[in-house]
């Protein structure tokens, strides 16, 4: 059965430096490990780690705990929803970048 939400990780800026202006970012593909089946567990060791640009914290725990929050929410409801793809034409999904920085940002 198809997924209600289909979440496809950003691979070329899995981990993004929020600092305004430095534009850091690591690419998932240079991610030791990544899964794209679980990116929030590849991005774990990146909790509190510096920018090697700037110095500013490339992932807080709490922009992590966003980022698991929104993918287990993702998870549930596709467990429980997906047969309602049964009744939908099968188009192409919209496509939307979220961000993790403070709050859930969904452009």
């Amino acid at each position: 059965m198809r997924k209600l939400i289909n979440i496809e990780a950003n691979t070329n800026g899995a981990i993004v430096c929020d600092k305004p202006g430095c534009n850091f970012e690591i690419p998932a593909t240079q991610i030791k490990g990544y899964n794209p089946e679980n990116p929030i567990e590849s991005i774990r060791p990146f909790i509190n780690t510096p920018c090697p640009r700037c110095g500013e914290n490339l992932l807080t725990e709490h922009d992590f705990l966003l980022a698991d929050r929104f993918y287990k929410v993702a998870n549930w409801l596709n467990k429980w929803f997906s047969w309602i793809t049964i009744f939908i034409k099968e188009e192409k999904g919209v496509e939307k970048k979220v961000s993790f920085h403070k709050e859930i940002k969904i452009d």
